[in-house]
């Protein structure tokens, strides 16, 4: 994505951000000297579209200085540790993120419900249904021998389950979207999504201390280490205190730890408890983790474990202290 950005020397340069999820490359061009920058500024950019961006936690990986008809100009590959699309109006000591909304590898899995399904009906009560509904003389439906129905039931609103925890209210939803092609196909889509409401905003350190927390403890329910897919945040100033319809931007962690994705995919026999049916459970126990997440030296030893774990290795030198991770 090409743009213009900003560094802390007020100098602009062209350049071209790469985001991806192992990791993004910002490479700019034409600086007149040495850009002086530390890994606690910002370099806000705007891309080709307008869209604002901030970078955050950048290093130089490689420098190159050519010789013009201007003279000397270098350019430059800078690795940041945080993107966030969207804005460029976040630094980070500013605490104004008061809510995150994420989707992670295996959250299908653990969140698994009644709300989508399907169903193999009675070829006669299903026309029978269909037949009573008002739009049949302009869309008449024809049923065959074996109709398969797929539905999705909207009875919480989309909520699965909301707990209120030490970092915030932690809930998950269904997020549906329905289509219909040009082929006349018709049908929908779903996102299983989770989000924490924040007591009070916080930086995006902050942010991504409490999603490992977080991730720790999915991927111990789960059986295997999760990866964030998308995470998008939400600014105090764009409350809806505020008169304004909220916005979300994306966030990109780069320093937080990514997890192969060649490990086999878990089987319902691995989720120690099933947060679609089992949500106050779940909730109860999430908030016990969370609670003990204070204290350093559990923090510590789940930290240690749950690297030693995601990278396959042994934990035999802690092994006290992973036995008492799972006690409660």
């Amino acid at each position: 994505m090409n743009g213009h950005f900003t560094f802390p020397s007020r100098e602009t340069l062209s350049g071209s951000l790469d985001v991806q999820e192992s990791g993004s490359v910002l490479s700019v061009w034409g600086a007149s000297g040495e850009l002086a920058f530390s890994d606690a500024d910002v370099i806000a950019g705007f891309l080709a579209n307008q869209t604002p961006v901030a970078l955050m936690g950048c290093f130089p990986v490689s420098r190159k200085m050519s010789i013009g008809p201007n003279g000397p100009s270098w350019s430059y590959e800078i690795l940041p540790h945080h993107v966030v699309i969207g804005t460029s109006e976040i630094s980070y000591p500013d605490e104004i993120i008061e809510k995150v909304v994420f989707e992670f590898d295996d959250a299908f899995f653990l969140f698994k419900n009644d709300a989508i399904d399907i169903l193999m009906p009675d070829p006669a009560q299903l026309s029978e249904f269909i037949s009573s509904q008002d739009d049949q003389s302009t869309h008449p439906v024809q049923v065959g021998d074996h109709p398969v129905v797929s539905y999705y039931t909207d009875a919480n609103a989309g909520k699965i389950f909301s707990a209120e925890t030490v970092i915030g209210t932690v809930s998950a939803h269904n997020q549906v979207t329905s289509f219909i092609s040009d082929r006349e196909d018709a049908g929908f889509t779903n996102k299983i999504m989770a989000a924490v409401q924040f007591d009070e905003p916080i930086n995006i350190s902050e942010l991504q201390s409490r999603m490992e927390q977080l991730l720790r403890f999915l991927g111990i329910v789960i059986g295997r280490p999760q990866n964030l897919i998308e995470t998008k945040i939400r600014l105090s100033s764009e409350s809806q205190a505020s008169g304004q319809i909220p916005k979300y931007f994306t966030v990109h962690f780069h320093s937080l730890l990514r997890h192969s994705g060649r490990q086999r995919a878990p089987s319902p026999h691995d989720v120690l408890i099933n947060a679609g049916t089992q949500g106050e459970t779940f909730g109860r126990v999430l908030g016990a983790w969370l609670e003990r997440e204070k204290q350093p030296s559990w923090q510590t030893a789940r930290r240690l474990f749950f690297l030693s774990w995601s990278q396959r290795r042994s934990y035999d030198a802690y092994f006290t202290q992973s036995y008492r991770l799972f006690r409660r």
